[in-house]
């Protein structure tokens, strides 16, 4: 599979917003979907403006997926997601061995605890996760989950979850 894909790097993320007013409808779409407790409007939200994404190139007129990701220590993804028209034809399994082919670290995702298939598909992709609940500031629950190209193990603690290279 092979996908015309677009970049949008955060700088530019704002000039984006303001081509077409769908744009902001559909990310919202999708930001609404993965993080529940997104502010509205969304472009005030912190976890969507630090973010990069990758779109399908027709994203305006027709929008088939989004990513959003940002780079700390390590590659946080805050958002996958694959509008249901375009559902079950294995693009969010593409979309998450494409990132993973990129980056050479590691990878993190918060998946809402209420969408537990979500955390079977990054287990099917090679994701590690303790299972731990954790809830966010407005209680909502969420569980990590967590990649590397190379051998880890996970070890919770009071701060949060460390991944311990092997």
């Amino acid at each position: 599979m092979a996908l015309d894909v677009m970049m949008i790097p955060q700088a530019e993320i704002q000039d984006w917003l303001q081509d077409d007013p769908r744009v902001i409808t559909h990310i919202t779409q999708a930001y609404n979907e993965c993080i529940s407790s997104c502010l509205s409007p969304l472009t005030l939200d912190p976890r969507f403006l630090v973010n990069n994404h990758i779109v399908n190139r027709e994203f305006t007129e027709n929008p088939a997926f989004i990513v959003g990701y940002h780079h700390l220590p390590h590659t946080v993804l805050a958002v996958l997601y694959v509008y249901p028209s375009y559902r079950r034809q294995g693009l969010g399994t593409y979309l998450i061995q494409s990132i993973q082919y990129q980056v050479n670290g590691v990878i993190q995702v918060a998946v809402d605890a209420r969408q537990r298939s979500l955390g079977k598909l990054y287990g099917e992709n090679g994701f590690k996760t303790l299972g731990y609940e954790i809830k966010d500031d407005l209680g909502i629950g969420y569980i990590d989950y967590f990649w590397s190209p190379r051998p880890f193990n996970l070890e919770q603690t009071s701060r949060g979850t460390n991944v311990i290279p092997i």
